[in-house]
């Protein structure tokens, strides 16, 4: 079994137009219109994999592929698709729209797992807006001050 590599391509692709800036550079700050776009357009990912969908309270973009065994543990992988002005293009994406791929993949070869995996992307991982990083990832583990 094997990721498309092509498809995965095409996503980062387009994932890095959204805030581009030159040839490697982006700008997707968090809680703006260009973050948002980058959301809703992982979201279609997700929700193509067979992922439902939904923002935490913490502004966290969730994508939840339900497992065999309610009782086990979520496996949760992924990262954060804000970035600093002039953010590299796989910085934080690689993380969200790898994770994103292998869900697919699991989706192609009617593979269904045992526990149910979720894939996030992180709100305000940078910090360089509010000056106070990882606000999602801190929520979500109950760490905020």
């Amino acid at each position: 079994m094997k990721i498309n590599a092509t498809r995965l391509q095409q996503h980062f692709e387009a994932m890095s137009e959204i805030g581009r800036i030159g040839e490697t550079g982006t700008c997707r700050p968090t809680m703006t219109p260009l973050e948002k776009q980058g959301f809703e357009l992982a979201a279609l990912w997700m929700q193509e994999a067979g992922m439902k969908t939904h923002i935490d309270d913490f502004g966290n973009l969730i994508g939840r592929l339900e497992g065999k065994n309610a009782a086990l543990p979520v496996l949760m992988m992924g990262s954060h698709l804000d970035s600093q002005p002039y953010g590299g293009r796989f910085d934080g994406v690689a993380g969200v729209l790898c994770a994103i791929e292998v869900i697919t993949t699991l989706k192609e070869n009617n593979i269904f797992p045992e526990r149910s995996i979720e894939v996030i992307s992180f709100a305000d991982e940078e910090g360089w807006r509010f000056n106070k990083g990882l606000f999602g990832s801190r929520g979500i583990v109950g760490r905020l001050e």
